[in-house]
């Protein structure tokens, strides 16, 4: 194939495959014996797709046009501070418990930074992110049509509403992510029926965010929702308003309509229901929540300097619960989650603090800090105005 039909395949088969990619871990082949919160099957597929994809641009374009990456300081204080948590997070195998742990880290590094730097060359090449929009459309009906059909065949809520839950609730925190980007090409879709698909898309998004029930994953959707809408009809082109104010009208009837409707009419209660503490008054999982950060900041201040080595939460997280417990003996929340093998901190600043310490904290928000300072300074040299897909990128 030419350069210029290799591109268009990729275009063609990327999205489908990186969206069922990222659906693995609801494939029940291979099933473990005991189901693990890691996504390791999304990250070997993930990975897997990259570098092939990768190789194929790499043989037919032997040299990649890095221009975009050199002429932004920027882009290029992002790689640095990126590659030096890389390596601070390899070094790490030398005070970690598991070694595996610190290479399964540094594997799934290397696959982001090196996505990272694809898009980048790729998007600049291109001046279109179809291959973006593409792929999230399609994870989103995939994984909307398998909430529905579950949702349309349950049995018995009450007995399978933790099934639910954790099923459903990482992938909330996923399209809780990407929604505002859908609702956005929508938005610069020139046809009426265009914009009306994907917005539809984008409803059916943010239902599966509603019907995961995760109250992080649906206050967090809020928050990103009204960031985009304010930040577009105050600090945007005016052109974009009409369709704007459309949306956001569209969003808030769905939203209003599914919490209200579930929490009268439903035996399964609205997210709303979940934050109010009406469906579940014992408030068990954020009080997990609550433990575990307790725990995290112990694991912190034990090791603040180095950490416990990169991916080693899991295998720390007793020693440090064990030394919180003796700090703190009249903590109730000791009590919580005491059946659970816990593999994360439900947080990332902490589990990254508590995993590779000062250091890899400071290292790993360096580079969220320069595209903050890019961002600020891109809005005040546009005359406090930003695209509306910057807006849903924010």
């Amino acid at each position: 194939m030419s350069k210029g039909k290799l591109l268009i395949t990729i275009e063609r088969v990327a999205p489908p495959l990186v969206a069922v990619s990222l659906l693995a871990t609801l494939f029940p082949v291979p099933r473990p014996s005991m189901a693990s919160l890691h996504p390791w099957k999304v990250e070997l597929l993930a990975s897997v797709i990259l570098f092939a994809f990768a190789a194929l641009v790499l043989v037919r374009t032997p040299s990649i046009d890095l221009r975009s990456v050199r002429n932004n300081r920027s882009l290029q204080g992002v790689f640095v501070f990126l590659g030096l948590f890389l390596l601070w997070a390899t070094v790490s195998v030398g005070w970690a418990h598991s070694t595996d742990s610190v290479l399964h880290h540094t594997f799934v590094w290397i696959s982001y930074i090196l996505c990272f730097l694809l898009a980048i060359v790729y998007l600049d090449r291109s001046r279109s992110i179809s291959i973006v929009t593409s792929t999230f459309i399609w994870l989103t009906v995939v994984i909307g049509v398998l909430c529905l059909a579950d949702y349309i065949s349950l049995p018995d809520f009450k007995n399978l509403e933790g099934t639910l839950r954790i099923r459903y609730g990482k992938y909330a925190e996923l399209l809780g992510t990407i929604i505002p980007i859908i609702w956005m090409a929508a938005v610069y879709t020139r046809r009426k029926k265009g914009f009306l698909a994907i917005t539809c898309v984008g409803g059916l998004a943010w239902l599966v965010v509603m019907l995961s029930l995760s109250k992080g994953a649906f206050l967090a959707g809020i928050a990103g929702f009204l960031v985009m809408a304010i930040g577009c009809l105050l600090f945007s082109h005016r052109q974009f308003r009409g369709r704007v104010l459309v949306s956001f009208g569209a969003w808030l009837f769905l939203t209003v309509f599914v919490q209200v409707a579930f929490s009268l009419f439903s035996p399964v209660p609205a997210t709303t229901d979940y934050i109010t503490g009406a469906a579940d008054s014992t408030r068990e999982t954020s009080m997990m929540r609550v433990f575990t950060w307790r725990v995290s900041r112990q694991m912190f201040e034990a090791n603040w300097i180095a950490g416990v080595g990169a991916d080693n939460f899991g295998v720390s997280f007793n020693a440090a619960r064990k030394s919180y417990r003796e700090r703190y003996p009249d903590d109730l929340t000791n009590e919580f989650g005491e059946d659970y093998i816990v593999e994360r901190a439900h947080n990332e600043p902490l589990q990254v603090a508590g995993e590779l310490g000062l250091i890899g904290l400071m290292l790993l928000s360096i580079p969220f800090l320069l595209i903050a300072i890019w961002t600020f300074r891109t809005f005040t040299a546009n005359h406090f105005r930003l695209s509306p897909m910057l807006w849903a990128c924010i």
